[in-house]
């Protein structure tokens, strides 16, 4: 979608924000239903990743010698 300032044929930017704005508040109420929608962690199976042995510690870098 590009608006007719930048060339495209979709409107101006002012009516393509006014549309967007609309559709937010069209569905004002799924986004509020989405707020109450998370994970039950204590469902999941295994131990919890714990990320230091994934991925390391933080600042720990091997010292590069440069001839």
């Amino acid at each position: 979608m590009m608006p007719k300032e930048y060339g495209g044929q979709c409107g101006t930017m002012e009516e393509l924000q006014d549309q967007w704005t609309q559709k937010l508040i069209d569905y004002r109420e799924w986004f509020q239903s989405q707020e109450s929608v998370k994970a039950n962690e204590s469902l999941r199976p295994g131990k919890p990743t714990n990320y230091d042995e994934l991925f390391g510690i933080d600042g720990s870098f091997r010292q590069l010698a440069i001839d």
